[in-house]
């Protein structure tokens, strides 16, 4: 896996912390939060092959990766979090800035819960009242702006996009006023609906700044790899740092994404492109998850197999973007037969990787 570094800049005007970009994981913005910040050290892309192998399916139109988000913004080995609502922090609209500033300042990654349609650039500026995170890293008082990473109005692919002082804080008082609303209307439909706003700080944990090196653990990606197989429940012997999570899971996942997609045809609607961006990525990170595995341990990787998932898997993906764009119907016929492909390949290429390490 390559990794590219923007790398730090501290000026007097300007101050960027060190992200990896693109981050190897871009399906989902909270992934690529997390992992821009923990693959820009050295010694880390341990922590990507020891997770991102099981995955789960939590509801129409939800895929995830098991352990989620929440569970990744709170692994303490590597950082540290700190959720500041209005609990815990008294913002301040006219030193919002110079507070942003100072986190950075103290190294602290920025994760800021806007109303998105108020934020100039993103990919729901404009046209929907969606909350979503804007990762802030760094910023600049010469252009008086701050840099976000997100997924920008005019693309699908993720992008480094300057923010003005102005419209942060008009967007953040947007938010407040909006969240405000919705608090007196007990509108518990929405996340974190008790909260006029959602601010996470993310900081290195001292240990790992000084050199930390996390280290491969077999024994769970064995077990990660057995519960994707056998379409377990993750969530069941792993509540101690995710609560039990509904839903199917591992290779019983694709029935459930192609329903969606069924759904999403019969709806009327565009199909859920992160899926398969998920799923993309979740096939190159095993494949370079046995590479890794090949070079400490000399476990056989099964490289040739690998590559036709690969290949699988991005057809699928290029084809929910044909359809996305002609509504064809033939390519949705298509999906059944392409999904239980996949899935008894995987199967087997699976199973067989895992009597390898089993073997170790």
């Amino acid at each position: 896996m390559k990794i590219n570094i923007l790398e730090n800049i501290n000026k007097s005007c300007e101050k960027r912390l060190e992200i990896a970009f693109p981050p190897p994981i871009t399906s989902y913005l909270p992934y690529s939060v997390i992992t821009s910040i923990i693959t820009a050290q050295e010694n880390s892309l341990n922590w990507i092959y020891n997770n991102f192998i099981q995955i789960y399916h939590k509801g129409i139109g939800k895929v995830d990766y098991y352990p989620n988000s929440d569970f990744a913004y709170n692994d303490k080995i590597i950082l540290n979090s700190n959720e500041l609502t209005q609990n815990n922090y008294k913002l301040n609209i006219d030193n919002i800035i110079d507070d942003i500033k100072f986190w950075i300042d103290n190294n602290n990654y920025i994760v800021f819960y806007l109303i998105e349609s108020y934020v100039p650039g993103m990919r729901f500026y404009q046209k929907a009242d969606v909350v979503h995170s804007e990762f802030i890293f760094g910023y600049n008082d010469e252009k008086k702006c701050v840099y976000v990473m997100n997924f920008p109005c005019n693309g699908e692919k993720l992008a480094i996009i300057e923010l003005d002082y102005e419209s942060l804080k008009k967007s953040i008082l947007y938010t407040i006023e909006y969240n405000k609303k919705r608090m007196k209307k007990k509108d518990i439909t929405m996340k974190d609906y008790n909260k006029e706003f959602r601010i996470i700080l993310l900081r290195y944990n001292d240990i790992f700044q000084v050199g930390y090196s996390h280290n491969i653990n077999l024994d769970i990606i064995k077990k990660q790899i057995d519960d994707f197989l056998n379409s377990n429940n993750s969530s069941i012997n792993n509540s101690y740092f995710t609560l039990y999570q509904e839903g199917k899971w591992g290779l019983d996942v694709y029935e459930q994404i192609y329903i969606d997609f069924l759904t999403q045809v019969k709806d009327n609607k565009k199909l859920d492109f992160r899926f398969m961006c998920m799923l993309y990525e979740h096939k190159c990170i095993m494949k370079d998850r046995m590479n890794i595995l090949n070079d400490i341990y000399g476990i056989k990787p099964l490289y040739c197999e690998m590559d036709e998932i690969i290949r699988i898997t991005e057809c699928f993906k290029n084809l929910v973007l044909k359809y996305n764009i002609t509504y064809d119907i033939k390519i949705i016929n298509k999906f059944e037969g392409m999904f239980n492909e996949l899935k008894k390949l995987e199967k087997e290429v699976y199973a067989k990787y895992l009597d390898n390490l089993n073997r170790h």
